[in-house]
């Protein structure tokens, strides 16, 4: 039973520690991103086929990849309103279908249920700081969801933790934030200052986020443990090592008052290769965890990778990915997952790690890194 909760600081499962990687499938409950029958204004919810779906759990399964994140309502309002206010019977019953496909593979299902802060508001022709209001109607869809969800799973196996949103930090600071736009799938043409989410917004939604969660999955995990874990991932490669930032300061403005359970970043680090302020990413993982432990909160990776398209002067994207994988498997965090590993027909080459991808090396480089993570 692959429920995870955070103990003594520590992610665990059924009462032991663990360290391993998982995946990120995005698309494994609906075909969101690239590839045939994906959404589109004209169908916007092309649920994943399930023959495909199960395959791909069987060999992340056999393989001892076991935690999959993926994002329910893909990452446009379109599809969440096509999805849950339009079509909720066929889409909960598809959702009924995954959880136990995962079920009987021993699976650890992780549904980021706000995956994009940009989905929601705009059904309402609401700005995005509207999540945290509690007089707006997209506060009462936020609710309405992690209720219907939440409830409805709360005693699979299959869930390993519950996972807020994706980046919603992404843009702090920044004037009129240059969130991704998509018109025609319900998006604004150009986001504005009022779209702005400040940090204490960011943190009122974990919090809410962790309440509303609280009072319907409090039941211990496993024995007489705390209940399920919840997670929000964060960017968190914005914040490399550098002499002319206070890291302690930054670290704690930014995760301190996030109310989940983990300290879930998301660190791109490779983007910083050939920054003269790059640290190093298991440096910068491991001194996290150092932080991270000070609240008592294990440190989990999200999402990392390297898409093929990237290259830098010393090392081509190949080089560079085994190294990103190695620091992550030597900075000891507890959790990894690799983005991305798709389902078969994605015709996504930029970030497709997985079995049904052009770069065979790759996949096997992560699963030799899944085998081998104690020796790394």
């Amino acid at each position: 039973m692959p429920v995870a909760y955070v103990e003594d600081g520590l992610l665990k499962v059924g009462g032991q520690a663990i360290r391993e990687f998982g995946v990120n499938t995005p698309e494994l409950l609906i075909r969101w991103l690239n590839g045939p029958g994906s959404v589109s204004p004209r169908a916007p919810l092309v649920l994943t086929p399930t023959l495909q779906r199960d395959h791909l759990l069987r060999v992340l399964a056999d393989n001892g990849i076991r935690f999959v994140r993926f994002a329910p309502f893909g990452n446009r309002p379109l599809t969440l309103r096509t999805a849950y206010l339009e079509n909720r019977e066929s889409f909960l019953g598809a959702f009924d279908s995954l959880v136990r496909s995962a079920e009987s593979l021993k699976m650890a299902l992780i549904p980021s249920l706000f995956f994009s802060a940009t989905q929601i508001p705009p059904l309402f022709g609401e700005n995005l700081p509207a999540l945290a209001d509690p007089q707006s109607r997209s506060y009462e869809l936020v609710a309405d969801i992690t209720t219907t969800i939440v409830s409805r799973y709360k005693g699979s196996s299959a869930i390993g933790y519950w996972e807020y949103g994706n980046e919603m930090d992404g843009f702090l600071g920044i004037p009129s934030p240059k969130f991704s736009t998509a018109p025609d799938m319900g998006t604004p043409a150009a986001w504005t200052d009022d779209d702005s989410l400040p940090l204490e917004i960011c943190h009122k939604l974990t919090k809410t986020f962790l309440e509303n969660v609280r009072v319907i999955d409090s039941e211990p995990a496993y024995r007489n443990s705390p209940p399920r874990a919840t997670a929000s991932g964060w960017v968190g490669w914005r914040f490399k090592l550098s002499d002319r930032r206070d890291w302690n300061s930054s670290v704690e403005e930014r995760f301190y008052d996030d109310a989940t359970d983990t300290l879930t970043i998301h660190p791109y680090e490779g983007l910083g290769w050939h920054n003269r302020n790059y640290t190093g990413l298991m440096i910068y993982l491991s001194m996290l965890r150092s932080k991270a432990k000070l609240r008592r909160k294990p440190v989990i990776v999200g999402e990392f990778g390297v898409s093929t398209k990237y290259q830098v002067p010393q090392s081509n994207s190949d080089e560079l990915f085994l190294s990103v994988l190695q620091q992550v498997a030597r900075s000891h965090v507890q959790l990894a997952l690799l983005w991305a590993v798709h389902v078969a027909n994605s015709t996504d080459p930029d970030w497709n790690f997985g079995p049904h991808s052009r770069n065979q090396a790759r996949w096997h480089m992560f699963l030799n890194a899944v085998r081998n993570i104690d020796a790394l």
